[in-house]
């Protein structure tokens, strides 16, 4: 999300810590505060290791895992 789009008042931070190329899209590791999580990106824009973005997570399609147990939560 860039800081032009309106909706840039409601994301978070994150930092890409790997991304790993499948096909179109993009499977990003990202750290998000004290968290890691993984998200899939389609689009034009490829980010790398160290890149920081903002992101804004959706309502549907996320899914909430337990770290240590793999046991899904949300």
């Amino acid at each position: 999300c860039r800081e032009e789009d309106p909706a840039y008042k409601d994301s978070t931070p994150a930092l890409v810590k790997a991304a790993f190329m499948n096909g179109k899209d993009v499977l990003y590791s990202l750290e998000i505060g004290n968290m890691e999580m993984r998200a899939g990106f389609s689009g034009d824009e490829i980010y790398k290791a160290g890149d920081r973005l903002n992101v804004i997570l959706k309502k549907k399609g996320v899914h909430i895992y337990d770290y240590d147990t793999g046991e899904k939560i949300g």
